[in-house]
């Protein structure tokens, strides 16, 4: 059937005139009866198409699109949908900057469509990290992912290469008491997969809610966590007074607005990365687990373990580089 509603419109006229009184009534009170039924028929052949599409999805391969394809998020849940997704038929990897034969700008509305034409699933993992001004505000309200770690993280590396320039010293200001909830970021693209997997298979249950990512990862302050990680290298920690810290950012941020028709001076250290390290926020939640079972797939020593593993290569990468 096609659905539309049926509408009958009946004219009775007696000398010349349209009838009205009861005549009118009773072909409103039809007309609306007909509507309805109409009504309830499409709503049961939407229903019936919608567990029919549930059930072709259920046993068809299965095509991804991943918008951040090639960045630090998506090469981690290329990798878990690849050993993990049973049903994989195809996955679209979509980013800016690639390795091969893909390039395009997530924020391209056509080019996402194109991108998007005939894919069952689509996880947006495109996320452009900027707090030392290099990118315009506009294009980092976009898209943005945070709060993640693991092999390939950029900003390891940066506090790595800070220790490298200071012979050896990190500078720490941050009170002690401040946390952090890190999550691996093996753990965050397993949690995607679990969800993709299970939009499919009840949608009204997972349809427009929100999940934070966890994992068994300590809650520290990130000068500490990066710490754990970059011990390896013999840096040392050189304590500030937070007042101090203070001052630098707001020297380091008016250096800036004086070279800014010279260049682009991006310090590490200003107003808005010292406010966010001196907040603390950490989460804690089992909603991924009660609604689609969600449980990491890597524990803790695992996640220090592989992490580790990669960060000490940053110094044989060095090496290399000054060969």
């Amino acid at each position: 059937m096609s659905g539309e509603r049926v509408r009958r419109v009946q004219w009775f006229r007696e000398s010349g005139r349209v009838q009205s009184g009861k005549r009118d009534a009773r072909d409103s009170a039809r007309k609306e009866v007909d509507g309805n039924r109409a009504e309830r028929e499409t709503e049961s052949y939407s229903k019936e198409r919608w567990k029919e599409d549930i059930m072709s999805t259920e046993t068809r391969e299965l095509v991804y699109v991943l918008t951040g394809g090639c960045g630090f998020l998506g090469q981690h849940l290329l990798k878990v949908l690849l050993e993990k997704e049973e049903k994989l038929k195809e996955i679209r990897l979509f980013d800016k900057h690639v390795d091969w034969n893909l390039q395009t700008c997530s924020t391209d509305y056509s080019s996402v469509l194109e991108a998007c034409r005939g894919a069952d699933l689509v996880i947006h993992s495109a996320s452009l990290v900027d707090v030392w001004y290099r990118v315009p505000e506009e294009i980092i309200y976009s898209v943005n992912v945070g709060g993640i770690y693991g092999e390939n993280h950029q900003l390891m590396k940066e506090f790595y290469m800070m220790g490298v320039r200071t012979c050896g010293w990190l500078i720490k200001g941050v009170p002690r008491s401040t946390e952090h909830g890190r999550v691996y970021a093996g753990n965050v693209a397993w949690m995607h997969v679990l969800a993709a997997q299970a939009l499919r298979k009840r949608p009204e249950r997972l349809g427009g809610e929100v999940y934070f990512c966890y994992d068994d990862s300590p809650h520290k302050s990130y000068e500490e966590f990066n710490m754990q990680f970059l011990s390896v290298f013999n840096f040392r920690s050189l304590r500030m007074p937070l007042c101090m810290l203070w001052m630098v950012a707001c020297f380091n941020e008016l250096l800036r607005w004086m070279l800014r028709p010279v260049c682009n001076f991006a310090p590490m250290l200003n107003r808005y990365t010292l406010a966010i390290a001196c907040t603390s926020f950490t989460v804690c939640s089992d909603k991924a687990l009660r609604h689609f079972g969600y449980r990491p797939l890597y524990d803790w020593p695992q996640c220090r373990e592989r992490t580790q593993r990669w960060v000490n290569t940053f110094r044989l990468n060095a090496d290399q580089k000054n060969a």
